[in-house]
């Protein structure tokens, strides 16, 4: 998060596939959700906006079938990334995939 807060947009996006790929198989599903969002802000950064939406698609998906829980300032993990530069048909693509699905989609797309 903060490399991310700093434009540090490679750095971000390798921590944060490392961090999912820990989180991930211990199932600790709000640190999933939390990655999948911050994975999703770097690639739109960075101008992957399919790939941004598919993310944040299937985060709003996954939050609204069980909330995560309260995050220490607001509900920041879901709230959607820059939704008008986000394709809608991505975005329902993106809620079509289970979290285990993008999970894997996002740490391909290295």
């Amino acid at each position: 998060a903060i490399a991310l807060g700093v434009g540090r947009l490679d750095d971000a996006a390798s921590s944060v596939r490392e961090a999912l790929s820990l989180s991930h198989p211990m199932h600790d599903r709000r640190g999933v959700v939390y990655e999948l969002r911050l994975l999703a802000e770097i690639e739109a950064a960075r101008g992957d906006t399919r790939l941004a939406a598919l993310l944040s698609g299937s985060i709003e998906a996954e939050t609204e079938r069980l909330p995560v829980g309260p995050w220490a300032a607001h509900n920041w993990a879901c709230e959607p990334v820059v939704p008008h530069q986000l394709d809608a048909g991505d975005l329902v693509e993106g809620r079509r995939l289970s979290l285990d699905e993008v999970v894997v989609l996002a740490l391909d797309a290295t």
